[in-house]
């Protein structure tokens, strides 16, 4: 009788292990199935990497000197390929550890402007795509794509501004998951807003504010138009964001997280979203 009872005891836990074990599985299938966006501490600089399910799309990549830290980054996360790089504009805080990254990591595409730059950073970006023969779509005109149940829009600048043009220039990328929308601005300063603000603008959740925080005379409209709940700024203690753009943010009720005091990294799960710091 006792070894018929251990016997039912041993088949119990077996079948709980079992048990556990599936459910385990389900919630990693449905962690690989979420939707996650960091903001990494790389500096006065952009790099902002979106898990799609297990599909990734990089958005800049830092400068320079930073590149092998964030080419690790993406190591330790297990990613071996990118589907999408997109290289805003080419300042060298958004392009210089571009080169790095595409010579570590595979690359499906990269979306680019039409703007070039004269600099060391971007010929290396240039060398760099050549010897990985990546496909490189150069926006000209509105381009959308989806990963796993999420919505990409990129829309480059129309042109013709008289100051900042590389800023201006820098490409923008709309992001919609379960209904929760972001908007990665780039460095977009006052004619390319008023030129968004002439297309118009629908509402977003979560805006990367453009050119980093820094003062900008119509922050204020781009914000009235947006209606943004969170924002994150990517700056440096060297190079911080600036008093009125704080002031505005906060004045239009905008939490704000700033990647100089560690990386964001924002969740969406049924229609929500959360934020880790």
């Amino acid at each position: 009788m006792k070894g018929l009872r251990l016997g039912k005891r041993i088949c119990v836990f077996l079948l709980m292990l079992i048990l556990t074990a599936v459910l385990l599985g389900g919630c990693e299938s449905k962690r690989s199935a979420g939707f996650s966006v960091w903001f990494f501490n790389v500096g006065k600089a952009d790099s902002i990497l979106l898990d799609c399910g297990g599909s990734y799309v990089l958005i800049d990549c830092g400068e320079k000197d930073t590149g092998k830290e964030l080419v690790q980054a993406l190591q330790n996360k297990g990613i071996k390929k990118l589907e999408y790089l997109i290289i805003t504009h080419f300042d060298k805080d958004h392009v210089g550890g571009a080169a790095r990254v595409l010579k570590n990591i595979e690359v499906g595409c990269v979306m680019q402007n039409e703007r070039e730059k004269d600099s060391d950073e971007y010929d290396d970006y240039v060398e760099a795509v050549k010897l990985s023969k990546v496909k490189v779509m150069t926006v000209r005109d509105e381009e959308s794509f989806t990963l796993n149940g999420t919505s990409f829009r990129v829309t480059p600048g129309e042109g013709g501004y008289d100051k900042d043009k590389s800023n201006n220039f820098s490409l923008v990328t709309s992001v919609d998951r379960e209904g929760v929308k972001f908007l990665f601005a780039g460095d977009v300063q006052s004619e390319r807003i008023e030129e968004m603000l002439d297309k118009g603008l629908e509402h977003c959740d979560v805006l990367k504010v453009p050119y980093h925080g820094r003062e900008e005379e119509m922050l204020d409209e781009l914000l009235e138009a947006l209606t943004p709940e969170t924002a994150v700024i990517t700056s440096s203690d060297k190079e911080p964001e600036s008093d009125s753009s704080m002031e505005a943010l906060q004045k239009a009720g905008v939490k704000t997280y700033l990647t100089r005091q560690g990386t964001v990294c924002i969740s969406v799960s049924d229609g929500e979203y959360s934020v880790k710091q």
